[in-house]
Protein backbone atom coordinates (compact mmCIF):
# COMPACT_ATOMS: atom_id res chain seq x y z
CA UNK A 1 0.00 0.00 0.00
CA UNK A 2 0.92 3.46 -0.65
CA UNK A 3 0.99 6.15 1.67
CA UNK A 4 1.49 9.94 2.15
CA UNK A 5 2.73 11.62 5.23
CA UNK A 6 0.40 14.56 6.38
CA UNK A 7 2.13 17.73 6.94
CA UNK A 8 2.48 19.14 10.11
CA UNK A 9 -0.97 21.28 11.11
CA UNK A 10 -2.91 18.87 8.99
CA UNK A 11 -6.48 18.47 10.17
CA UNK A 12 -6.55 14.55 9.81
CA UNK A 13 -5.76 12.60 13.12
CA UNK A 14 -3.31 10.24 11.67
CA UNK A 15 0.47 11.19 11.30
CA UNK A 16 0.21 8.89 8.09
CA UNK A 17 -3.04 8.62 5.76
CA UNK A 18 -3.60 5.90 2.53
CA UNK A 19 -2.93 8.54 -0.21
CA UNK A 20 -5.21 6.54 -2.52
CA UNK A 21 -7.83 8.24 -0.16
CA UNK A 22 -6.48 11.44 0.11
CA UNK A 23 -6.18 11.82 -3.92
CA UNK A 24 -10.01 11.43 -3.98
CA UNK A 25 -10.68 8.26 -4.54
CA UNK A 26 -13.85 7.78 -2.20
CA UNK A 27 -17.29 9.01 -3.56
CA UNK A 28 -17.11 12.15 -1.93
CA UNK A 29 -20.48 14.18 -1.47
CA UNK A 30 -22.78 12.56 -4.03
CA UNK A 31 -25.38 14.82 -3.18
CA UNK A 32 -23.29 17.60 -4.38
CA UNK A 33 -21.90 16.51 -7.05
CA UNK A 34 -24.78 14.66 -8.20
CA UNK A 35 -26.52 17.57 -9.64
CA UNK A 36 -23.07 18.77 -10.98
CA UNK A 37 -23.26 16.01 -13.00
CA UNK A 38 -26.73 16.03 -14.45
CA UNK A 39 -26.36 19.85 -15.36
CA UNK A 40 -22.93 19.93 -16.72
CA UNK A 41 -23.95 16.54 -18.95
CA UNK A 42 -27.08 17.73 -20.37
CA UNK A 43 -25.35 21.21 -21.33
CA UNK A 44 -22.36 19.26 -23.08
CA UNK A 45 -24.57 17.29 -24.89
CA UNK A 46 -26.08 20.04 -26.45
CA UNK A 47 -22.61 21.63 -27.34
CA UNK A 48 -21.65 18.50 -28.49
CA UNK A 49 -24.02 18.14 -30.82
CA UNK A 50 -23.29 21.63 -32.23
CA UNK A 51 -19.53 20.55 -32.57
CA UNK A 52 -20.00 17.20 -34.50
CA UNK A 53 -20.66 19.35 -37.50
CA UNK A 54 -17.01 20.48 -37.62
CA UNK A 55 -14.67 18.90 -40.31
CA UNK A 56 -11.81 18.75 -38.16
CA UNK A 57 -13.33 16.96 -35.12
CA UNK A 58 -15.36 14.72 -37.79
CA UNK A 59 -12.17 13.62 -39.14
CA UNK A 60 -10.04 13.13 -35.62
CA UNK A 61 -12.69 11.18 -34.64
CA UNK A 62 -14.01 9.24 -37.40
CA UNK A 63 -12.86 5.14 -37.10
CA UNK A 64 -13.73 2.62 -39.46
CA UNK A 65 -15.86 -0.46 -37.83
CA UNK A 66 -16.15 1.52 -34.65
CA UNK A 67 -17.90 -0.60 -32.07
CA UNK A 68 -19.45 1.27 -29.35
CA UNK A 69 -18.81 -1.59 -26.37
CA UNK A 70 -15.34 -1.87 -27.16
CA UNK A 71 -14.89 2.02 -27.35
CA UNK A 72 -17.28 2.22 -24.10
CA UNK A 73 -14.53 -0.16 -21.78
CA UNK A 74 -11.49 1.11 -23.42
CA UNK A 75 -12.49 4.44 -22.56
CA UNK A 76 -13.42 3.45 -19.19
CA UNK A 77 -9.94 2.41 -18.39
CA UNK A 78 -8.34 5.27 -20.11
CA UNK A 79 -10.45 7.83 -18.81
CA UNK A 80 -10.23 6.25 -15.27
CA UNK A 81 -6.36 6.34 -14.82
CA UNK A 82 -6.60 9.91 -16.79
CA UNK A 83 -9.24 11.27 -14.34
CA UNK A 84 -7.75 10.02 -11.10
CA UNK A 85 -4.22 11.69 -12.26
CA UNK A 86 -6.05 15.38 -12.78
CA UNK A 87 -9.23 15.85 -10.62
CA UNK A 88 -7.44 13.24 -7.74
CA UNK A 89 -3.71 12.95 -7.50
CA UNK A 90 -3.09 16.27 -8.52
CA UNK A 91 -6.15 18.35 -7.66
CA UNK A 92 -6.45 16.68 -3.83
CA UNK A 93 -2.50 17.00 -3.51
CA UNK A 94 -2.06 20.75 -4.28
CA UNK A 95 -5.53 21.62 -2.42
CA UNK A 96 -3.53 21.44 0.66
CA UNK A 97 -1.11 24.14 -0.29
CA UNK A 98 -3.27 25.87 -3.06
CA UNK A 99 -6.79 25.56 -1.78
CA UNK A 100 -9.09 26.70 -5.02
CA UNK A 101 -6.50 27.32 -7.17
CA UNK A 102 -5.74 23.69 -7.29
CA UNK A 103 -8.29 23.84 -9.94
CA UNK A 104 -6.62 26.07 -11.86
CA UNK A 105 -3.13 24.51 -11.69
CA UNK A 106 -4.13 21.22 -12.54
CA UNK A 107 -5.82 22.30 -15.22
CA UNK A 108 -2.63 23.71 -17.08
CA UNK A 109 -1.13 20.22 -17.85
CA UNK A 110 -4.71 18.94 -18.83
CA UNK A 111 -4.31 21.23 -21.36
CA UNK A 112 -0.99 20.90 -22.67
CA UNK A 113 -2.01 17.12 -23.44
CA UNK A 114 -4.69 18.28 -25.49
CA UNK A 115 -1.83 19.94 -27.96
CA UNK A 116 -2.04 18.53 -31.09
CA UNK A 117 -5.80 18.06 -30.97
CA UNK A 118 -8.38 19.83 -33.24
CA UNK A 119 -8.27 23.28 -32.65
CA UNK A 120 -11.60 23.71 -31.36
CA UNK A 121 -10.72 21.23 -29.01
CA UNK A 122 -7.67 22.11 -26.96
CA UNK A 123 -9.53 25.48 -26.34
CA UNK A 124 -12.23 23.68 -24.88
CA UNK A 125 -10.36 21.53 -22.31
CA UNK A 126 -9.08 25.19 -20.91
CA UNK A 127 -13.11 25.33 -19.64
CA UNK A 128 -13.86 21.58 -19.07
CA UNK A 129 -10.63 21.84 -17.32
CA UNK A 130 -11.82 23.95 -14.92
CA UNK A 131 -14.81 22.61 -14.63
CA UNK A 132 -14.09 19.15 -13.90
CA UNK A 133 -11.97 20.57 -11.49
CA UNK A 134 -14.56 22.43 -9.65
CA UNK A 135 -17.09 19.76 -9.49
CA UNK A 136 -14.52 16.95 -8.07
CA UNK A 137 -12.78 19.41 -5.46
CA UNK A 138 -16.30 21.04 -4.68
CA UNK A 139 -17.72 16.67 -4.30
CA UNK A 140 -14.29 16.06 -2.54
CA UNK A 141 -14.19 12.73 -5.07
CA UNK A 142 -12.59 12.58 -8.77
CA UNK A 143 -15.31 10.44 -9.54
CA UNK A 144 -17.96 13.09 -10.50
CA UNK A 145 -15.28 14.58 -13.51
CA UNK A 146 -14.86 10.63 -14.84
CA UNK A 147 -18.52 10.46 -15.30
CA UNK A 148 -18.82 13.50 -17.04
CA UNK A 149 -15.64 12.75 -18.84
CA UNK A 150 -16.84 9.30 -20.35
CA UNK A 151 -20.10 10.34 -21.07
CA UNK A 152 -18.27 13.45 -23.12
CA UNK A 153 -16.24 10.79 -25.06
CA UNK A 154 -18.59 8.25 -25.51
CA UNK A 155 -21.28 10.26 -26.54
CA UNK A 156 -19.27 12.48 -28.95
CA UNK A 157 -17.25 9.66 -30.72
CA UNK A 158 -20.66 7.53 -30.81
CA UNK A 159 -22.00 10.62 -32.41
CA UNK A 160 -19.86 11.25 -35.09
CA UNK A 161 -18.90 7.39 -35.94
CA UNK A 162 -22.82 6.26 -36.30
CA UNK A 163 -23.83 9.85 -38.37
CA UNK A 164 -20.69 10.29 -39.86
CA UNK A 165 -19.50 6.82 -40.96
CA UNK A 166 -16.24 5.90 -42.69
CA UNK A 167 -16.70 3.85 -45.65
CA UNK A 168 -14.70 0.26 -45.37
CA UNK A 169 -12.16 1.18 -47.80
CA UNK A 170 -11.21 4.37 -45.46
CA UNK A 171 -8.32 4.84 -43.25
CA UNK A 172 -8.76 5.02 -39.73
CA UNK A 173 -9.52 7.94 -37.97
CA UNK A 174 -7.25 9.77 -35.26
CA UNK A 175 -7.93 8.85 -32.46
CA UNK A 176 -4.04 8.02 -31.33
CA UNK A 177 -1.21 9.78 -29.37
CA UNK A 178 -0.73 13.08 -30.14
CA UNK A 179 2.66 14.58 -31.12
CA UNK A 180 3.49 16.49 -28.27
CA UNK A 181 2.70 14.41 -25.30
CA UNK A 182 6.41 13.73 -25.28
CA UNK A 183 7.41 17.54 -24.54
CA UNK A 184 4.31 17.85 -22.66
CA UNK A 185 5.27 15.09 -19.89
CA UNK A 186 8.98 16.84 -18.95
CA UNK A 187 7.21 20.23 -18.65
CA UNK A 188 4.33 18.34 -16.60
CA UNK A 189 6.96 16.22 -14.59
CA UNK A 190 9.10 19.31 -13.17
CA UNK A 191 6.32 21.70 -12.51
CA UNK A 192 4.46 18.87 -10.20
CA UNK A 193 7.64 18.29 -8.64
CA UNK A 194 7.96 21.68 -7.82
CA UNK A 195 4.52 22.28 -6.83
CA UNK A 196 4.42 19.33 -4.53
CA UNK A 197 7.26 20.23 -2.34
CA UNK A 198 4.93 20.01 1.11
CA UNK A 199 4.19 16.16 0.48
CA UNK A 200 6.18 13.19 0.98
CA UNK A 201 5.29 9.49 -0.10
CA UNK A 202 6.21 6.41 1.14
CA UNK A 203 5.98 3.19 -0.31
CA UNK A 204 5.89 -0.35 -0.83
CA UNK A 205 4.02 -1.68 -3.72
CA UNK A 206 4.60 1.42 -6.00
CA UNK A 207 5.57 5.10 -6.31
CA UNK A 208 3.73 8.17 -7.38
CA UNK A 209 4.79 9.18 -10.50
CA UNK A 210 5.77 12.64 -9.21
CA UNK A 211 7.33 13.11 -6.30
CA UNK A 212 10.12 15.31 -4.63
CA UNK A 213 11.68 12.53 -2.45
CA UNK A 214 10.61 8.51 -2.23
CA UNK A 215 11.84 5.91 0.25
CA UNK A 216 11.70 2.53 -0.01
Amino acid sequence: MSWVQIPHGSPYKSEFFPNIFLAGLRLGSPKIWGWHVVVVCTIAAIVLYASSFSSSLQSYYQEQNFDLLTYFWTSCISLAAWEFFYRGYLLFGLRERFKEGAILLQTIPFVLMHLGKPELETISTIFTGIIFGYVAYRGKSFWPAFIIHLFINIFFVSLINYRYPLPETAEKGCIQPYPFKAAANFLLTAWVETLQEPFYFKTNLFSPPFSPSISL
